[in-house]
């Protein structure tokens, strides 16, 4: 396990990246509703201050942007161009200058970016024949016009796209750098200053278990291969991402580093489902009326093994079975004494699982 995880150490970095952001924070304007109804749904608490800014950058959308965005999110989520990007041209330093590599680049990789999101929204699994045709436009398009959407206006619409390349990118390319020099740039000092703070935290959380958090994290994502760590990751720790996670698959991460970004507040998301586990095994141990004779026994004073079976006219083997919950619910301590092991309720433990357990069974819990 030690060389695991200082294999995962070596392999992966926090680093801002202000593109990526930029990416995450068009894509959050772009699809506010969305994020809102995310953060309905998970009981998630969006700060007022964030909802504030959120708000105040998508009022500050012009009726031409917004018209834009909602045309061309119908069709895909175009925020993902900015993402392929941002993890083709890595070495590009800032926004502006990923703005000038965009208005700079060919109209083929623009509708290969383009044509991939679309695949990704439409039918993720069509994506076999892509690099035998992403380096020519007629080729893209035959390829776009075969994925089966249900909406014949989408189709028609990406049709009309690829048919008018130089017309699509400038759209675009215009849209983005419209957000950047409008809206974004006002916002970006402060923006970066919160990433570096998210930096910090989920570094020391991901020292503290590497491996552990790749899985929680990641959700098991990436996965150990014989205790063998083979991915290449630089994380980097979004703001407007909020919560959860998005893997930019451009790179294979093995032989290239690849870019995952992490919501800034994605460890409230796994702390509360920390605590919906501690709740389920507390209810488990509540669930068999000896378990509770046991809790009650253990709340007058510490007992030890023979002695609670002795009580409760339970068998040995029965009280061993019983602890075994106990202590998955982690309301049960030992003390050893004279050569026998006490048992000892954790009193405070039980306290915090019922106030929990409330706030969980009644919906009055909340992730903030």
């Amino acid at each position: 396990m030690k060389n695991l995880d200082e294999n995962i150490i070596k392999n992966t970095k926090f680093i801002f990246n202000p593109c990526l952001e930029f990416t995450m924070a068009f894509t959050t304007i772009s699809k506010l509703n969305e994020l809102k109804k995310l953060a309905e749904d998970l009981n998630y608490s969006i700060s007022e201050e964030n909802i504030s800014l959120y708000d105040e950058m998508y009022n500050s959308l012009s009726k031409y942007m917004k018209s834009e965005i909602e045309y061309f999110n119908k069709i895909c989520m175009i925020g993902g161009i900015l993402a392929a990007y941002s993890a083709d041209f890595e070495d590009v330093e800032n926004v502006k200058s990923l703005l000038d590599v965009i208005d700079k680049s060919d109209e083929t990789l623009f509708l290969n970016y383009l044509g991939g999101m679309y695949i990704n929204a439409h039918e993720p699994t069509n994506h076999e024949g892509w690099d035998e045709v992403k380096n020519d436009i007629k080729k893209m398009q035959e390829y776009i016009e075969g994925v089966k959407v249900e909406d014949d206006e989408i189709k028609e619409s990406v049709s009309e796209l690829f048919k008018n390349p130089d017309e699509t990118k400038n759209r675009i390319s215009f849209l983005f750098r419209s957000f950047y020099e409008k809206i974004y740039i006002k916002y970006e000092k402060k923006v970066e200053e919160i990433c570096l703070g998210g930096i910090d935290k989920y570094k020391k959380i991901f020292l503290d278990n590497p491996k552990d958090f790749m899985e929680k994290y990641l959700l098991d994502f990436f996965k150990t291969k014989d205790e063998d760590w083979q991915y290449k990751i630089n994380f980097h720790i979004s703001f407007f991402k909020e919560l959860y996670f998005w893997i930019i698959n451009m790179h294979d991460y093995k032989q290239k580093a690849g870019w995952v970004v992490l919501g800034i507040n994605t460890d409230k998301i796994v702390e509360k489902k920390r605590q919906n586990e501690q709740v389920d095994n507390f209810l488990k141990a509540l669930s068999d009326p000896r378990r509770v004779k046991i809790i009650k026994l253990l709340a007058k004073k510490p007992h030890y093994g023979y002695e609670i079976a002795s009580i409760l006219e339970l068998t040995p083997a029965t009280v061993n079975h019983h602890m075994n919950f106990l202590f998955d619910a982690d309301i049960v301590g030992f003390n050893k004494i004279d050569n026998k092991v006490y048992f000892t309720l954790k009193k405070d433990k039980v306290r915090e699982l019922l106030r929990l357990t409330e706030e969980i069974l009644l919906g009055d819990s909340t992730i903030l």
